[in-house]
């Protein structure tokens, strides 16, 4: 009974710093644990891996729903959110993959970064108007005009529709 009481009476915004950072902590080692299982459970542990590899940020709801969005519309591209990944294996560092969606191109052995990464994501999906609209934004002048865009949609994410605070580039 005075479990019930202490759930009900929980209240996280209430806090202390030190609680606050203990649970931080907490997180941060389960979170390092579960990179592996989930690298291996997607099938990806290295930048060898041959297929197609978005690679987004897992805070961000906007980030996490195009992911998912791009995902069923292909029978063949795998998602991972950066944060379940060694990101050494793909030679990749936090600010990169916090600030840019990140592509492997499995089939070319390379990866892609910001609006290229959009385009070439488009360009696998199945259904030739996404391949279409895809491969031309990988062609000037288009190219250059995603490259211009690409830093605004990124620094005012967490304006677009679902996304969060979380989502802020700082």
């Amino acid at each position: 009974m005075t479990e019930i009481k202490r759930q009900i009476a929980f209240r996280p915004d209430r806090l202390s710093m030190c609680q606050k950072e203990e649970e931080k902590s907490a997180l941060a080692q389960d979170a390092k644990k579960q990179t592996t299982d989930a690298s291996q459970t997607l099938g990806v542990t290295s930048s060898d891996y041959s297929g197609s590899l978005l690679i987004y940020d897992g805070d961000c709801a906007f980030c996490t729903t195009a992911s998912r969005w791009a995902q069923d519309r292909s029978q063949t591209l795998k998602i991972a959110s950066w944060q379940q990944l060694d990101l050494e294996a793909f030679n990749l560092t936090e600010e990169q993959v916090s600030t840019k969606v990140q592509f492997w191109d499995g089939e070319n052995q390379r990866m892609l970064s910001g609006s290229d990464a959009v385009c070439s994501t488009l360009a696998s999906l199945d259904g030739l108007a996404w391949k279409t609209i895809g491969r031309l934004g990988l062609l000037p002048p288009l190219r250059w005009l995603g490259i211009a865009i690409y830093p605004v949609v990124a620094r005012y994410r967490h304006k677009l529709p679902g996304a969060t605070e979380a989502c802020r580039i700082d």
